[in-house]
């Protein structure tokens, strides 16, 4: 692992100042310090091309960093994140209290969960002779560092020391729990959401915001297909609500996909969770059953298929019947060992005992058989 002063590349035009301004009046607009990092990430996630990126925050109640927005990281790395604060020899802790950012090559095994080959550490302050609040770390392939990341660290660090003089970061330490939370939820691969018992959305996850939610500049078509799986999962949910009284219920659901638009079919999956002090809220889950519901009818269709083929070869046989009974003379239908297959009455006269019934009947089976007529020169 090698530490040293990261060189910083020249601007580019490749980010636009409308955005950079849009970002800063939503911080400005914000009050909470998790939210703030979260937005500052998921721009450099959009803007800057980043892939991986976390920041990590001081807070005097804490002996540890909190992690307090991540992108990227998996939900085991987002959990075994702890650094104390007063651990001088951490190389974190070392970066942090730099005034430049630092560049790691990844070599050490501190922090494994950045899977780029290198990461910058980027202090975060109001004013170079402030002291540090916390840290931005970017994941990077090589030592050059993306100015929209200093960028956008001195604008945290604003942000932040701005936000530690007042009473907001209350719940900062559960922060890092709630990052892991949403970590979990966007690891599974159904669509998972939380909504007001009338299908108000309070949270989804990642698939489930693919489904119900459209970007800015999404098509038409992409917005009549979320507000109709809006509908849809709104009446599925009051569906559920009048006719199921039991805790877990389960009934299918059709959505529509907003990409492609082709049919989705889902198990609905939800049930009750209740709070003293903020009411009832709903837990769903929507497994795919698409290609099973497929399979289905592919299994239905061949049954009818086949109850179809039993009804014609009843017929053909029934119309057999029909034809050798109208003859005359008798009739045998052997195997290639000679056994008897089939007769008609006049050959059950003849080869079976009077107290046998005169009806056809089936003597043996074959993969071959011969049909034998007999008939009468007495005459």
């Amino acid at each position: 692992m090698s530490r040293s002063v990261a060189p910083v590349l020249p601007p580019t035009p490749g980010v636009e100042l409308q955005a950079k301004l849009a970002l800063a009046e939503v911080l400005v607009a914000s009050a909470d310090l998790p939210a703030s990092a979260a937005h500052a990430i998921a721009w450099l996630v959009e803007h800057a091309g980043l892939q991986q990126a976390f920041v990590a925050v001081r807070e005097p109640t804490h002996q540890n960093l909190l992690l307090v927005a991540a992108h990227g990281l998996s939900s085991t790395a987002v959990a075994g994140f702890a650094v104390r604060r007063n651990d001088t020899a951490h190389p974190l802790i070392l970066a942090m209290d730099r005034l430049e950012p630092s560049y790691f090559d990844g070599s050490g095994a501190w922090l494994a969960a950045l899977q780029t080959g290198g990461f910058h550490v980027i202090p975060l302050r109001a004013a170079a002779e402030s002291a540090s609040d916390g840290v931005l770390v970017v994941g990077s392939a090589g030592p050059d560092l993306s100015p929209d990341a200093v960028w956008m660290a001195r604008l945290l660090g604003s942000q932040f020391s701005r936000l530690h003089q007042r009473p907001t970061l209350a719940g900062t330490r559960f922060n890092q729990e709630r990052v892991l939370l949403y970590s979990i939820i966007n690891a599974v691969t159904d669509p998972i959401l939380l909504t007001e018992a009338e299908g108000k959305l309070i949270i989804a996850n990642t698939h489930a915001e693919k489904l119900f939610s459209a970007p800015e500049d999404a098509s038409e078509g992409w917005r009549r297909a979320v507000a109709l799986n809006k509908l849809l999962f709104s009446a599925a949910l009051a569906t559920g609500a009048v006719g199921h009284h039991s805790e877990l219920s389960r009934r299918e659901l059709l959505l529509v996909d907003p990409l492609e638009g082709s049919d989705l079919l889902f198990e609905l999956i939800s049930s009750r969770a209740r709070d003293e002090q903020q009411g009832t809220y709903v837990v769903s889950i929507l497994r795919n059953i698409t290609d099973l519901a497929r399979a289905r009818e592919e299994i239905e269709e061949s049954y009818r298929t086949l109850r179809v083929a039993q009804a014609e070869v009843r017929d053909e046989r029934h119309r057999l019947d029909l034809i050798i009974d109208s003859v005359v003379d008798p009739i045998l239908v052997t195997d290639q060992e000679g056994d008897i297959v089939l007769m008609n009455e006049p050959a059950e006269r003849m080869f079976t005992l009077p107290a046998a019934p005169a009806t056809w009947r089936s003597a043996g089976s074959g993969p071959t058989a011969r049909i034998s007529p007999l008939s009468c020169r007495t005459c």
